[in-house]
């Protein structure tokens, strides 16, 4: 991801997330962080294993700011981070939150973030965008939470993991309008990231929906926005009326 660069891109095509899209090779230098301890331009290769903390603060901005230009009536969840061998005690862990945690908690309206799945998404092929996309996501289920969509079901269990992959969707949407969508690396690290989180087990074990499922979701969200994400689940978003 970038730090909002404005540019004009083309809208991602359904199949890309499906078939795959090419990421740059080129070596490049790393960049130098600015007065804010974040990179003007690309994340990628920019933070270390114990930037995490930094890496997390450059990157949740963009999330809130989405947020707010797209709900009248939802404010910011709670965020907070785990840091390296670190635990707390959750109301919906059943036990501590780890630095192995991402995850949203809608008893506290709260995002646990764990350095160490931060640390292992950066260097791995989820790449810089992992941090941004999972936000997107776990916001996704905070404005769930703040709708009061709740699953009853293990069929609205996957259906509002999947409407959440189309709220990141439209929260990358979001990050086109604004230049801050490096478009082949992002695309390819949110790919690397849904491909991730997909739900491999049996029919009767799932709970979070397979790849082609949320990659659905993701380009519903991504081409189409909010307004889109309303039939994967319940309503969670309405347009704004004038009087």
């Amino acid at each position: 991801m970038g730090k909002y660069k404005k540019k004009i891109l083309p809208i991602l095509a359904v199949s890309m997330l499906i078939a795959g899209y090419g990421c740059s090779t080129e070596e490049e230098s790393k960049p130098d962080l600015g007065p804010d301890g974040c990179p003007s331009g690309t994340f990628e290769d920019v933070f270390s294993k114990d930037q995490m903390r930094q890496y997390y603060t450059c990157s949740y901005g963009i999330v809130d700011n989405y947020l707010a230009a797209t709900f009248t009536d939802v404010p910011s969840p709670l965020y907070y981070f785990i840091d390296f061998d670190d635990k707390v005690e959750s109301e919906c862990k059943g036990g501590p939150v780890t630095d192995s945690s991402f995850q949203y908690c809608p008893a506290e309206r709260t995002v646990y973030i764990g350095a160490k799945e931060m640390w292992d998404g950066y260097s791995g092929p989820r790449g810089d965008m992992d941090m941004t996309a999972s936000l997107f996501h776990e916001v996704g289920h905070h404005i769930q939470a703040v709708a009061n969509a709740y699953a009853q079901t293990q069929e609205e269990q996957i259906a509002k993991e999947v409407q959440a992959d189309c709220v990141m969707g439209d929260g990358v949407r979001y990050m086109n309008g604004v230049g801050a969508l490096e478009y082949e690396d992002d695309i390819g690290d949110t790919q690397s990231l849904i491909e991730f989180l997909a739900d491999t087990k049996s029919d009767s074990e799932q709970t979070h929906g397979r790849v082609e499922d949320r990659a659905r979701a993701f380009n519903a969200g991504f081409t189409d926005g909010i307004a889109a994400c309303n039939q994967f689940f319940k309503e969670i978003w309405r347009p704004v009326t004038q009087n």
